[in-house]
């Protein structure tokens, strides 16, 4: 006869809807978070699910590498495109509520409303904050508006602060600290590790890049990335003897729009076509990467920024600005450089420094490394996360 034990059944692994308006093929840093830790919960068992809108002919029903996407119709332009996507998203949870325990947004902005459906339909939500000093922002979002977003903040069972600063903020905004977890945002170290300086020179041609020394940069092309800053720094590099060549990385949202032309017509004015690249968006940021010497990153709004952080895990000293989400994971002048936002002497003199100095490189873009694998990896974040589901689903 069996005893009560062996007729218990194990409780099934909780199932998280994903929220994110941009996705795959649109891109954003949320969106990047949302597919790595889907990935990976996908690997540990779970069935997570992620919503976006459709801005695109992408399908409305996909697999993205083995998570399930669905894109949800809205209207693309003017105030519609916010309350066509609620409306949407709303519709999608409920027909699909016997399916899922948990709604985890990616970022506030798009995403307020999610806090109030889950409450509707009787499930845990979480809302990630993905931008210092923005997201919950609401005293300059104005009077009304201010109201109510923090309003439908305040509806969201939990919290995640990719940073002790928006733990702070979260905490100093009047909202309900005892509801914030810190979870950082994680990388993936098994696809953004370093090449062996043999490795980088194949890759380097292979890729068709410019010999070495070459300095990336990864983001969007727009002014809170700072990038026009970013030329000048690399001006004054030049300006300073640095030898080198600079990869700007990442998507312009109006390639022929003011701000982007502008830095075009920099390069071309300053006689730095020859040592400037615009590479655009790119599948293979992580071979840039690792075919790479050292990171730039001046931007000085951000959360946790995953450029930075797999830059880092790919073996680069990175100078990055004070105050832009990594503050705590750069050790200034050990595994990287940290520097005011405004001051671009300040840039140009680091990365000059790091440009003729190939073995100060190497020992601290392994300390930047050492950094990432201890404290930023995917898979500590991904069991993090699925404790916090765990907790969630119990206590409904």
């Amino acid at each position: 006869m069996s005893n009560g034990a062996d007729n218990r059944v194990a409780p099934r692994p909780p199932a998280p809807v994903m929220v994110s308006y941009f996705y795959h093929p649109e891109y954003s840093g949320s969106s990047v978070q949302a597919f790595n830790l889907s990935r990976r919960l996908t690997a540990r068992g779970l069935r997570p699910r992620v919503v976006s809108a459709r801005l695109s002919r992408a399908p409305a029903q996909d697999l993205h590498d083995g998570v399930a996407v669905t894109r949800l119709p809205v209207i693309r332009a003017g105030h519609g495109a916010l309350l066509s996507f609620w409306l949407s998203l709303a519709w999608h949870l409920f027909r699909e509520r016997r399916h899922f325990d948990v709604v985890h947004a990616h970022g506030t902005v798009w995403h307020q409303i999610v806090g109030v459906l889950g409450r509707a339909l009787g499930k845990k939500t979480i809302l990630k904050i993905a931008m210092w000093r923005s997201d919950l922002a609401f005293e300059t979002q104005g009077r009304l508006s201010g109201a109510v977003n923090r309003w439908l903040v305040e509806r969201f069972d939990c919290y995640i602060a990719t940073t002790p600063e928006i733990a702070e903020e979260i905490a100093s905004s009047g909202l309900d600290h005892r509801r914030t977890r810190q979870i950082p945002n994680g990388v993936d170290t098994l696809l953004f590790h370093p090449l062996a300086d043999a490795g980088r020179d194949e890759l380097r041609r292979e890729l068709h890049l410019p010999p070495g020394p070459l300095v990336a940069f990864v983001g969007i092309l727009n002014a809170r990335k700072k990038v026009d800053a970013l030329l000048r720094i690399w001006q004054r590099v030049v300006q300073r003897g640095g030898a080198g060549h600079l990869l700007v990385i990442g998507p312009a949202p109006d390639e022929n729009g003011d701000y982007v032309q502008g830095l075009r017509t920099f390069v071309e004015r300053q006689g730095l076509g020859a040592r400037v690249s615009f590479l655009g968006r790119r599948s293979d940021v992580a071979s840039c990467l690792q075919a790479s010497d050292a990171f730039v990153f001046p931007s000085s709004q951000e959360g946790m920024p995953n450029a930075v952080l797999e830059a880092m895990a790919a073996g680069l000293p990175c100078v990055v600005s004070r105050g832009s989400g990594i503050d705590r994971v750069i050790d200034d002048g050990v595994n990287g450089f940290l520097r005011d936002a405004d001051d671009e002497e300040a840039f140009a003199v680091a990365l000059t420094d790091l440009l003729r100095e190939p073995g100060r490189r190497a020992r601290m873009g392994a300390l930047a490394r050492q950094a990432i694998v201890e404290g930023y990896s995917l898979e500590a974040v991904a069991d993090r996360y699925v404790s916090l589901y765990r907790e969630l689903v119990a206590a409904r």
